[in-house]
């Protein structure tokens, strides 16, 4: 619509989502058997199934509205005005329905004495907040020219939540009930149904054998209570000149911070094994175990009596980038065509994903203290590249372009094109696998027993990369001298001392102490010695290997008529071979085996941010040929 000096849009965008899945591992029933013959006797030693409904219709409505002005104020001034309102339905609330009609039925999951807010998914309100301004502007200033322009503006964008989020509420209790049969949960246990073995009957057969009880007791995903959507608050201002009208500058410094962005919490942090250590003094006040017997959080003392081990996916991320973008074009000027960019910036984050990496980027989404999930986990965001160059050149040589006779046929219509990029290598994170005796930081194993939430500990940066120490504990089970006395505790060993461990009670042997390491293993025996389970190194303080690489072709055309032309095409991609080895591993426990910060067992372009390493130039040199008709 236009009236005056105004330009106005508005509109509305109306969305239906529908993003069916199909998945619940072992529905149709997991059976170990002690042996063949047990397998041919259909006696299984312990069987598992995961009752629930594996078919999960996700669907929501999105809606939205805007309206926007474009104010020409002046001739050389533009401003421009608008708003918009989403809304996007919380699919999630689809597992409480679900959950709340199973439950309810004539076939319920769990004890009906459980309460049913206990039971069933939770809700979780509607956002219907999410109000985004936008605000730009245009400006020509009248300095003898109108060769200059600046450019601004601010917005708020809100963004839905993704599904493979609800896909891992879906798929853990109380919407499953992931029952155990046999001695391993004090079950009679039972194989396959007589009458067959596809999912329509083995999961009527057992699913009246499976105990019901609480759901509490069992391992949880969850969204928090004020589950919303993230947004992210944008801006930017920059200066463009035209220099000639075949050469344009531009020089933009752009932001952004993200709000409310998803993060993986321990969201029921046991504090038993905390207090039994010591180390009451970590937890935060306001924070008690558990002290009412026989609840599901009673034995670890989590905070929630309710229930165990939960994992919560939350709005308690949040981000920033502040980058100077540069840019320099050069249309047909003298057969060149060109443009040369360059961008500084910083990204920060206290997590870049829900989920973890175990490379480059987030290469471990959770936070080292479940208690300060925050600040102390700020550090170079995922996405933290400081410095990026790239450079496109496509050179029409200038002679012979008519292509008159075989003269001109054979020397015009070449045409050389040529890309560099150059990219900050990708941050990461060192970590650690599970300790053997055991976690402080996740005590519980709420993220699995894999990799440790706690990180190693940066004991001297001057040390090689891959020396590791580990502090032993003063008995002689991992301190043994030569003289079978102990060392203190807090003496500094080689993580790889072959007596670490060893019992002088049957074979003694003599550990070495060390005089430093890089790294020393973070457990709860260095967690005494330094007085915190949380001393670990922050994320991402290490960077993979820069991409610095250039690709070369070459094209002849050859005019037939003057409408068809034949094109034969030469192209190297990373013509200079320049190896490309992304990040290295930083599993602590690997320095083992030589793996440790090592990249000999990548795979060329593994473990990045990289799509494909043949298209990217960034693999090993390759060189195209071809032809193309152009009619």
């Amino acid at each position: 619509m236009l009236k005056g000096h105004h330009t106005i849009k508005f509109g509305a965008e109306v969305d239906q989502q529908r993003s069916p899945n199909v998945f619940l591992p072992e529905n149709n029933g997991l059976f170990a058997f002690s042996s063949f013959n047990d397998v041919v006797a259909n006696n299984p030693f312990f069987t598992q199934v995961a009752l629930g409904s594996p078919i999960l219709p996700f669907t929501e409505w999105d809606l939205g509205f805007y309206v926007q002005d474009s104010w020409r104020v002046k001739s050389n001034l533009t401003l421009n005005l608008g708003m918009r309102w989403d809304w996007y339905q919380q699919a999630i609330n689809l597992l409480h329905q679900k959950s709340t009609q199973t439950q309810t039925g004539s076939e319920p999951l769990w004890s009906t004495s459980v309460p049913l807010s206990q039971t069933t998914v939770p809700s979780v309100p509607q956002a219907l907040r999410n109000f985004a301004p936008v605000v730009g502007f245009a400006w020509t200033p009248n300095i003898g020219d109108e060769k200059t322009v600046f450019r601004g503006g601010f917005r708020i964008a809100y963004d839905p939540a993704f599904y493979n989020m609800f896909l891992n509420v879906a798929t853990s209790a109380p919407a499953v009930n992931l029952a155990t049969l046999g001695p391993v949960a004090g079950q009679p246990t039972t194989g396959l149904p007589p009458t067959g073995f596809f999912g329509t009957q083995v999961i009527p057969y057992l699913q009246p054998l499976a105990p019901t009880g609480n759901p509490g007791f069992a391992d949880q995903t969850q969204v928090s209570p004020n589950f919303r959507n993230p947004y992210s608050e944008q801006w930017n201002f920059g200066w463009e000149r035209s220099f000639t009208s075949k050469i344009v500058g531009e020089v933009r410094y752009v932001g952004n911070h993200g709000v409310h962005l998803f993060q993986a919490l321990n969201g029921n942090p046991e504090l038993a094994p905390l207090i039994g250590a010591g180390f009451s003094n970590v937890i935060p006040a306001g924070l008690t175990p558990c002290a009412t017997a026989g609840a599901p959080g009673f034995a670890a003392g989590n905070v929630n009596c309710n229930f165990t081990n939960v994992i919560q996916d939350a709005n308690t991320a949040s981000a920033s980038y502040n980058g100077l973008q540069s840019e320099l074009r050069i249309g047909g000027w003298r057969g060149v065509s060109a443009t040369a960019s360059y961008t500084w910036s910083h990204a920060i984050d206290n997590a870049s994903e829900v989920y973890s990496t175990i490379a480059g980027g987030n290469t471990l989404a959770q936070a080292q203290n479940p208690f300060q999930t925050a600040g102390p986990e700020r550090a170079n965001g995922a996405t933290d590249f400081p410095n990026v160059v790239g450079v496109a050149i496509v050179y029409d040589l200038p002679f012979y372009k008519a292509q008159h006779g075989f003269k001109g046929r054979a020397l015009g219509g070449w045409e050389l094109n040529t890309t560099y990029r150059y990219t900050t290598g990708q941050p990461y994170t060192t970590i650690q696998r599970y300790p053997s005796n055991g976690s402080l930081c996740d005590p519980g194993g709420d993220f699995g027993t894999t990799y440790d939430t706690c990180r190693p500990i940066l004991s001297n940066a001057s040390l090689p990369l891959t020396s590791v120490g580990q502090y032993c504990d003063g008995t002689v089970n991992t301190c043994l001298t030569p003289g079978s006395t102990p060392y203190p505790l807090g003496t500094l060993i080689n993580f790889t001392d072959p007596c670490f461990g060893s019992s002088a009670g049957t074979t003694p042997c003599a550990v070495t102490p060390i005089s430093g390491a890089h790294w020393i293993h973070n457990d709860p025996i260095a967690a005494q010695v330094v007085g915190t389970p949380y001393g670990g190194v922050g994320r991402n303080t290490l960077r993979g290997t820069p991409i610095s690489t250039a690709n070369l072709s070459v094209f002849k055309n050859f005019r037939i008529t003057e409408r068809f032309t034949a094109q034969l095409q030469a192209t190297a991609y990373n013509v200079m071979n320049v190896q490309f080895r992304g990040v290295p591993d930083p599993v602590l426990d690997d320095v083992a085996i030589g793996k440790f910060q090592n990249t000999d067992y990548n795979v060329n372009g593994g473990g990045t941010f990289a799509g494909n390493i043949i298209t990217d130039g960034i693999g090993q040199r390759r060189l195209y040929f071809g032809m193309k008709f152009i009619f």
